[in-house]
C-alpha cells in the first residue's frame, strides 16, 4: 500500500510538473523603437522657452527675497520689473524681432501677461562659450532691464 502511494504521489508531481499552465512562458517582446522626434524649434521659439522660464525664474528669486529677507539672493540690478508678489506668467510675445548687437549678445523687446498686468520688458540674452575636460559647452545668460524712456 506504501508503494502504490508513493508511486501516485511520484505520478501526480511528474503530471503536474509538466502542465501548460504552471510553466512560465518567456516572450520575447519586441523592443519599443520609439522614434525621435525631430522636433525643429526655431531659433524664436527657442528663445521665447529660455526667456519664459528665466523671467519666471527671476520673479521666484525676488519673491522669495522679499518674503525671506535672510536669504541673500541677488537679482538683477533693475527691481521694477513685474513687482507683484506670487506673480505667475501667462504668455509672453515679441515686440520687436531678435536683434544681435553682437556676437554674444542678442536684445530683445517682450511684451509679458500676468495674471495681473501686463508689462514691456527689454530682455538681453549673453552667450558664450566654454571649454570644460575638453568638451565645448555654450553658457546662456538672459538679463532682464526695463526699457528706458
Amino acid at each position: 500500500m506504501r508503494r502504490l502511494l508513493f508511486i501516485i504521489a511520484v505520478l501526480l508531481l511528474i503530471g503536474c510538473a509538466n502542465n501548460e499552465s504552471r510553466r512560465m512562458k518567456i516572450e520575447t517582446t519586441e523592443s519599443l523603437d520609439i522614434p525621435e522626434e525631430t522636433t525643429a524649434l526655431s531659433d524664436s521659439d527657442a528663445y521665447m522657452i529660455l526667456i519664459k522660464q528665466k523671467l519666471q525664474e527671476h520673479l521666484d528669486r525676488k519673491a522669495l527675497a522679499k518674503s525671506n529677507p535672510d536669504f541673500a539672493i541677488e537679482t538683477d540690478r533693475n527691481t521694477s520689473i513685474l513687482t507683484t508678489e506670487g506673480t505667475q506668467i501667462k504668455h509672453i510675445d515679441f515686440i520687436t524681432p531678435i536683434k544681435t548687437t553682437s556676437d554674444s549678445i542678442k536684445e530683445i523687446l517682450i511684451k509679458v501677461v500676468t495674471e495681473q498686468k501686463t508689462d514691456t520688458i527689454m530682455t538681453i540674452i549673453n552667450t558664450s562659450k566654454i571649454e570644460i575636460d575638453g568638451e565645448l559647452l555654450t553658457t546662456t545668460k538672459v538679463s532682464f532691464d526695463t526699457i528706458k524712456k
